[in-house]
């Protein structure tokens, strides 16, 4: 089942995780247009000054480091890779129409980001908790402690994820930071869902 803005209607449906129920919640796409949008401009922006590098080449003075043919192609060119990858992943996540997140009696599906960890086990997290950059300006964030968070680390296959998920854990205490400004429920309440289930959980292990 899917759920939109009702909080009331998710507390009912966690009810029944514990049998074969789970709870979707979806994607705010709308997210997503503005980094699509910036990361256009920014490619257009790449290719506008390697252009410009080798059509104005009498007017480019000498005494300017950044207007060098040389400097202005690189700059073009990093502009256009850093910023064409991030469109790439960004316009297949706004087209992703699988939830992004998925919680079930098993544990919790990340499919929130393209660095996501995806399956994080209920016997595996010891604590979840909130990390706010910059007072949420920045960013908002579900963070999962696992005890294991090396083996969540090696899941990429990439080494620049690894980095990136080591950086994390260095930053919040864990790899696995699920960035909840992006889903269609609020904060205060995913984390009330996530740290209910997971008491719940606790107290089933210990009986």
């Amino acid at each position: 089942m899917t759920i939109f803005n009702h909080s009331v209607i998710i507390y009912i449906i966690m009810e029944n995780i514990a049998g074969n129920e789970k709870l979707e919640i979806p994607i705010k796409k709308v997210f997503f247009i503005f980094p699509i949008l910036g990361s256009i401009a920014f490619v257009i922006s790449g290719i506008y000054i390697i252009v410009s590098s080798f059509s104005k080449l009498s007017e480019i003075s000498k005494n300017n480091f950044f207007s060098n043919p040389f400097v202005m192609v690189f700059i073009g060119i990093l502009s256009i890779t850093f910023f064409g990858f991030g469109l790439i992943i960004l316009f297949r996540k706004f087209l992703d129409k699988n939830p992004g997140l998925i919680i079930d009696s098993i544990g919790i599906i990340d499919n929130t980001t393209a660095f996501s960890t995806k399956r994080i086990k209920w016997e595996n997290i010891k604590k979840i908790k909130k990390y706010n950059l910059l007072f949420g300006l920045f960013g908002q964030f579900i963070v999962i402690i696992v005890d294991n968070y090396d083996i969540y680390i090696k899941q990429f296959n990439n080494k620049l994820f690894q980095i990136m998920a080591r950086l994390d854990y260095k930053m919040t205490g864990s790899p696995i930071n699920i960035p909840s400004n992006v889903l269609k429920c609020k904060q205060k309440e995913l984390i009330n869902i996530l740290q209910n289930e997971l008491a719940k959980r606790n107290l089933m292990n210990k009986q």
